[in-house]
């Protein structure tokens, strides 16, 4: 029969073996089954047991992550064909994922438009919000007039301790009362109040309490103020000049030289502070200080100075002082750098400016014209120097000057054109 083909399975008390551990215990126990990461096996030689041997030890120094699985089992077992089989009550299975060691998650790159939109946006809102409380304060002081008292005043300021202008007002305030003493207190409670970053609001209360010592104080105070100031202002040089100006309001002309004085010595790499000084003693007659400024200035000052400076005291000397000195200087300047089209042009700018106020210089500049339009200067500057003479001979000449001038334009192209 064909059943006698089929050969009989015996059956084995041999359990069935699992990979990894595992610990049979009672009923509802809890077995603890490491399971190594799945990888695709590579089909492979079969190889001798020894050599498989040896590289399951080298293998075993090389751990891999493994994956802690936790079951429920039942020490219930089936036995089918000679097999015992564990198997769980809910058959449920709580395992932590373990990403593969080349699995890394990547980031989006970030849009530059992006970015960029989304500052334009933040700038935008900041400027927004500070527009705002420009606005927010402004209207309050439209809704508020000035303040009538000092508990007014105090209550502003502790909202705005860095304004110059309420200091200012406080200060204003007191003196208009009399308090000159209240006043002097407002203005040093300032100085400490206000933030050192705000270089401009500290100048500004300074320069209000040099004005108070000058008007109510006397000349020790305002003079001690005045160089507190300068140690305590990055404007150097602008307290200077308003102390300048204090001095000279007030008639103290000896105090206005020395601070003078003392000024081109701190700044004496600066232009505009040595013009000061010569145009002060151009008003002041002070003849034996106009030959000596000169000569300190060109010593101080850097090369490239030399010719700005001497300029703006030639251009001094023929608006406020004598003429015949400032055409000595120019004339010097010309003979120096003949090709130098601003000398020449500020030259005759401050010749007109005689000739308007006395009436009798055209010689002079006629000889100007004459000789600058001889000279081989580029089309443009020629031009330039060609229609400010037609233009002063229209005004003062003839027809006959002025076709002078027109016959000289016409030969300075034909020599052009020759060339």
């Amino acid at each position: 029969m064909a059943t006698d083909f089929v050969p009989k399975l015996k059956k084995s008390n041999k359990k069935r073996k699992v990979r990894g551990s595992v610990e049979s215990v009672d009923a509802n126990a809890l077995t603890e089954v490491e399971v190594p990461p799945i990888k695709k096996a590579k089909k492979k030689k079969k190889e001798p047991k020894d050599q498989e041997q040896s590289k399951t030890t080298n293998s075993d120094k090389k751990q891999l992550p493994r994956a802690t699985i936790t079951t429920v089992t039942d020490t219930h077992s089936t036995k089918d064909d000679g097999m015992f089989v564990p198997f769980g009550d809910a058959g449920d299975v709580v395992a932590d994922a373990v990403p593969a060691p080349n699995e890394t998650l990547k980031a989006p790159k970030a849009n530059k438009k992006e970015m960029a939109a989304e500052r334009r946006k933040e700038q935008w809102l900041k400027r927004l919000s500070e527009e705002q409380r420009v606005d927010a304060v402004e209207a309050a002081h439209e809704a508020n007039p000035t303040p009538a008292t000092p508990e007014e005043f105090r209550m502003l300021l502790a909202g705005s301790p860095n304004s110059s202008f309420l200091w200012c007002q406080f200060m204003a305030f007191w003196l208009f009362r009399g308090q000159i003493e209240k006043a002097r207190q407002v203005a040093e409670l300032a100085l400490t109040t206000i933030n050192f970053r705000e270089e401009q609001e500290i100048f500004n209360v300074w320069v209000a309490y040099l004005n108070l010592e000058s008007q109510h104080g006397t000349r020790e105070s305002t003079d001690g103020v005045f160089r507190r100031a300068i140690k305590n202002v990055d404007q150097e040089k602008k307290m200077y000049q308003h102390q300048i100006r204090i001095l000279y309001k007030a008639g103290h002309h000896g105090q206005v030289f020395v601070i003078y004085k003392e000024m081109v010595r701190k700044f004496h790499i600066e232009v505009d502070v040595w013009v000061q000084f010569y145009k002060y003693c151009i008003e002041r007659n002070r003849v034996d200080e106009l030959k000596q400024i000169p000569k300190n200035a060109l010593n101080s000052l850097m090369k490239d100075q030399h010719v700005q400076m001497m300029t703006q005291i030639a251009a001094a000397e023929l608006r406020e002082g004598s003429v015949d000195r400032g055409r000595a200087i120019f004339e010097g300047l010309v003979s120096k750098f003949p090709k130098r089209g601003d000398i020449w042009s500020v030259y005759i700018d401050l010749e007109r400016l005689v000739q308007r106020r006395a009436g009798n210089n055209l010689p002079q500049l006629r000889n100007i014209f004459d000789r600058v339009t001889t000279l081989s200067l580029s089309p443009k500057v020629m031009q330039g120097f060609l229609t400010r003479y037609m233009e002063l001979e229209k005004e003062y000449g003839t027809q006959q000057t002025q076709q002078q001038v027109h016959d000289r334009a016409v030969q300075y192209v034909d020599q052009k054109c020759a060339q």
